[in-house]
């Protein structure tokens, strides 16, 4: 990497770090504020509560499910779980995640006039655009009209509408533009399996959305029927605003948006002739 970009791979460790902070803020204030609760309807069948057709399909078939204890069959689970926000969500959660995002879109600026500087600019001026269509090259082409030829080529190729790994910056871009404006952050909890050996899952599903924005009564994101293999739920941070970023994992979107910014920092790291 030439020596002028050297201040950007700063930039975007300074961001990775944040991250890590936020993330860690983020697992502290849910572990405090937010629970998870597995509740069992159905534990396992009984003579008042006998197999149903799945489980009886399975338990004459000790093929499908090796390793699961016997007699008399193994432990099917049926059941809810719930979730409750109690505490409203810390406003700094979002002035950071703001505050990253404005970083990070940052360095793509801070990279247009470096590229400026090395074509003979002498103030800095220009800016990186971000583009999901062609329809505002003109703009582009104004924002870059310091930069040589060749990197004004560069920058319009490295846009999003042009490289899938690239896409998550159209929405950094927006989300940087109207972060002032927004609650940013919600926690979602999350439901999935794993499985510690064999194990056999017959439905998980979600009954309605699970972003929590305001503190409330339990509610009941998820529901599971048949399972025999460990559950696991977690919570993460998630955008509520602007609708473009609304469900993305936060933590997973700064990450992505770090990755994507240096990959086209890579593309200049050695000056053109």
């Amino acid at each position: 990497m030439t020596k002028d970009l050297e201040s950007i791979s700063d930039g975007l460790s300074y961001c990775r770090r944040q991250t890590a902070e936020l993330q860690r803020k983020v697992a502290q204030f849910s572990g405090a504020n937010f629970t998870l609760e597995i509740k069992y309807t159905r534990a396992a069948p009984t003579p008042e509560n006998p197999m149903n057709a799945t489980e009886a399909a399975l338990v004459t078939q000790p093929s499908v499910l090796p390793g699961l204890p016997r007699p008399p069959y193994p432990i099917f689970r049926s059941g809810e779980i719930w979730a409750q926000l109690k505490s409203e969500i810390p406003d700094d959660l979002g002035r950071d995640t703001g505050a990253i995002m404005n970083e990070l879109r940052a360095q793509l600026d801070h990279l247009a006039n470096i590229l400026a500087r090395r074509n003979g600019a002498n103030e800095d001026s220009s800016s990186w655009p971000v583009l999901s269509t062609r329809d505002n090259l003109r703009d582009a082409k104004r924002q870059t009209r310091r930069l040589s030829e060749a990197d004004q080529e560069a920058v319009l190729n490295l846009q999003p509408y042009n490289h899938r790994r690239l896409e998550v910056l159209s929405k950094l871009h927006l989300g940087d533009i109207v972060r002032k404006h927004r609650r940013p952050l919600g926690l979602r909890a999350q439901a999935g399996i794993g499985v510690g050996g064999e194990g056999y899952v017959g439905v998980i599903a979600g009954h309605q959305s699970p972003l929590f924005a305001e503190p409330g009564e339990p509610r009941m994101p998820f529901y599971f029927e048949d399972v025999t293999a460990r559950l696991a739920t977690g919570v993460d941070a998630s955008f509520l605003d602007p609708p473009e970023l609304r469900g993305l994992d936060t933590i997973d979107f700064l990450l992505e948006s770090a990755t994507a910014i240096a990959s086209i920092v890579h593309q200049f790291s050695r000056a053109r002739g």
